[in-house]
């Protein structure tokens, strides 16, 4: 504690924060537009470029093409594997502070009334385990290590179709439904080689990549500039790519959500007045933004200017201790700890 103490002085004497950084940082935070935004990613594209069989084919009958299909799979093969799987849904009673005999009768007394018709509606009404309410309880499919050993051997010994239990846990009484189960299969090249093929053409075809590039960022504008929310989500829905929709943009932090605008390209959402329609296309993704005056707030507490500076100069601290533990770790052996700074 007294390092942190010394070394956040120090950090803070050797960067000194002024009052007016503060006000000028906190006048980019108030411009604020609201935004929908769309990123997607260049090479998401290729899987939706057309194969046909034919080429296919003649793809593979080129040996080198055939060696380098070979050595996909090769790297691929560990996550093409089937790995024994369980399809379960479950009841589960907690124990915890309760009396175990009571909480294992009500388990008991419910295994009697269960069934593979009624066991979503059951588990929906007496599960405790409230991820489980609503969709029966249903815990999808899982392989071995995903579950505590107890649950995890008795629906893996279980045959499909079997409601088991009630299987005690550190959690309480269990009572599983093993809906469906995928048995460990290894991948053969004989049933992925002519996917990988296909991945393979899909990614040489530049021109084809492009012109998709092109048509989707036009599509895209298209339902910005109406406002189609349902044609965005459903172009969402074919390709995957990231969507924003009604989201607070400001000019120092950029966008709420999960999509990252680059500096550069955030300045200019600024530089005219909300309405407008931006695209912008980098090397490797792509992001269009239509904006939209801001939502009006309730109005602000006035700025603590020292409050503000202290937090600042300490998420300085932080980097700067990054930084500085990067070093060390490349010329001596240093174990770091999260509490230290």
């Amino acid at each position: 504690q007294n390092l942190k103490a010394q070394l956040s002085g120090e950090i803070l004497q050797a960067f000194p924060i002024s009052s007016k950084y503060v006000e000028e940082r906190e006048k980019f935070k108030d411009q604020k537009v609201n935004a929908n935004i769309v990123q997607f990613k260049k090479d998401s594209l290729e899987k939706h470029i057309n194969v046909s069989n034919a080429e296919v084919t003649k793809f593979l009958a080129d040996e080198k093409n055939k060696n380098r299909v070979q050595e996909i799979f090769k790297q691929r093969k560990a996550g093409l594997d089937q790995k024994e799987e369980v399809l379960a849904s479950h009841i589960l009673f907690k124990s915890g502070d309760k009396n175990d005999a009571e909480v294992k009768k009500k388990a008991d007394d419910l295994i009697k009334k269960v069934n593979a018709n009624n066991f979503a509606t059951l588990a929906n009404k007496h599960t405790e385990d409230r991820t489980g309410k609503g969709n029966g309880g249903d815990l999808k499919w899982f392989g071995k290590g995903r579950m505590v050993p107890e649950f995890e051997n008795a629906a893996f010994t279980a045959k499909k179709g079997s409601i088991v239990g009630p299987v005690k846990t550190d959690f309480g009484y269990h009572i599983i439904y093993v809906r469906d189960k995928k048995s460990a299969k290894e991948a053969v090249l004989a049933d992925h080689e002519k996917n990988l093929a296909k991945e393979l053409i899909q990614k040489e075809k530049k021109e084809q990549i492009s012109t998709l590039v092109a048509e989707l960022k036009k599509e895209i504008e298209s339902n910005l500039k109406s406002n189609n929310k349902k044609g965005l989500e459903s172009l969402q829905k074919k390709y995957g790519f990231k969507l924003e929709t009604d989201v607070e943009v400001n000019r120092l932090d950029g966008a709420k959500g999960n999509i990252s605008i680059d500096s550069k390209n955030l300045k200019q959402l600024f530089t005219d007045k909300p309405g407008s329609i931006y695209s912008f296309d980098e090397s490797i993704d792509v992001t269009l933004v239509k904006t939209s005056p801001a939502k009006e707030e309730k109005k602000k507490e006035e700025l603590d200017i020292d409050k503000e500076k202290q937090s600042l100069a300490m998420m300085l601290s932080r980097k700067l201790r990054e930084q500085i533990m990067k070093d060390l770790e490349t010329k001596v052996s240093i174990k770091v700890y999260d509490q230290m700074l």
